[in-house]
């Protein structure tokens, strides 16, 4: 095969419903698009071919999501996952997008906005990926990021856990209260990766 320097994994979807009401194979088909569909591409092709692997998480995975403990799960997934070691990882949890993307249209969109969640305009989100991407190119000695991007997630969403200020945590599997945090009038940033 030939080296791929970039790939991006944007694969996802999601069946907004009380866990008990879901059958496995709907929970089993949401889960394995993000991780199988990930995990796959990479046995199939060679992570050693692959220089960079771009995922697109959810900030549900963070936070939770009423009807979405599947997809919190698989997005989770994402955070975490490193591979064998051989390509570069980064991460990006996003909060919902306006105009695109499944969180636009349907019971989904209905449930965020009826919370008073502030979506992510494409050209915002445009803007983030790109500054991001370019980052994360140009830190070669980073081998794995994780970020979180989110507006106003509303009163029934909005993280309890998290104190005001700037805190830092090697890795996602830290606790989350010591994610950390930088705001802005509009937007969260989380860089779940950073070190102090």
């Amino acid at each position: 095969h030939p080296r791929i320097d970039l790939f991006l994994h944007g694969a996802g979807i999601e069946i907004s419903r009380n866990l008990l009401n879901k059958t496995p194979e709907e929970i089993d088909r949401v889960y394995r698009v993000k991780v199988a569909g990930l995990v796959n591409f990479l046995d199939a092709f060679g992570e050693n071919q692959i220089g960079n692997v771009v995922s697109f998480s959810s900030v549900s995975s963070l936070f939770g999501n009423p009807g979405q403990t599947d997809y919190a799960a698989a997005n989770g997934f994402l955070n975490v996952f490193s591979g064998q070691g051989k390509s570069r990882f980064l991460t990006i949890a996003w909060s919902a997008w306006s105009e695109v993307g499944m969180a636009s249209r349907g019971p989904i969109q209905e449930l965020l906005q009826a919370n008073d969640v502030e979506f992510i305009s494409p050209a915002e989100g445009e803007e983030i990926f790109l500054g991001e991407l370019s980052d994360f190119l140009t830190r070669t000695n980073e081998p794995r990021r994780t970020v979180a991007y989110f507006g106003r997630l509303g009163q029934k969403l909005q993280p309890k856990l998290f104190p005001p200020g700037r805190q830092s945590s090697e890795n996602m599997e830290s606790s989350t209260a010591s994610l950390a945090s930088s705001h802005t009038e509009t937007l969260g940033v989380w860089n779940c990766s950073e070190k102090p």
